[in-house]
């Protein structure tokens, strides 16, 4: 039984939930990872996507609680806006990752609560991922700047 449950405490959790395509054609895709570790503690992220008929995606909201590294998106050069909100008390670091693990930009490194934002622009287009660490609970918006 233990082994059950230490196994099962391992896995991956991944929940795809598809609304349907409204007028405007698009369909919002959340993706929700729970992962649970031998020691007992667990972190979540979710994305957020918005998908155009023609299967590009918009940019989203990512959230969880914990260390983590969202799914990568793609970004072309331009000016993006990264807003981030965080309720913990302890170190939040934000770092923009291109898809060779390389550090593109850090968002915010700070200690305690924060509800803020950042303009970055992209140079090279490409896969990006955001690499987060938190001891509580995050929400980060990747939106173009107009």
């Amino acid at each position: 039984m233990k082994k059950l449950l230490l196994f099962c405490a391992l896995q991956a959790v991944l929940v795809i939930i598809i609304t349907g395509c409204g007028s405007s054609g698009t369909t919002t895709v959340t993706q929700v990872e729970t992962v649970t570790t031998s020691g007992g503690g667990s972190s979540t992220a979710a994305q957020v996507i918005s998908k155009n008929p023609d299967g590009t995606n918009n940019l989203g909201n990512f959230s969880g609680k914990g260390n983590q590294m969202t799914q990568k998106f793609h970004l072309s050069p331009g000016l993006y806006r990264f807003s981030y909100k965080y309720g913990g008390k302890h170190n939040f670091i934000i770092s923009l990752e291109d898809s060779s693990g390389i550090t593109v930009d850090s968002i915010v490194n700070i200690v305690g609560a924060v509800d803020s934002s950042k303009a970055i622009r992209i140079k090279q287009e490409g896969d990006y991922l955001l690499d987060v660490e938190a001891w509580d609970a995050w929400t980060i918006t990747v939106k173009p700047e107009n």
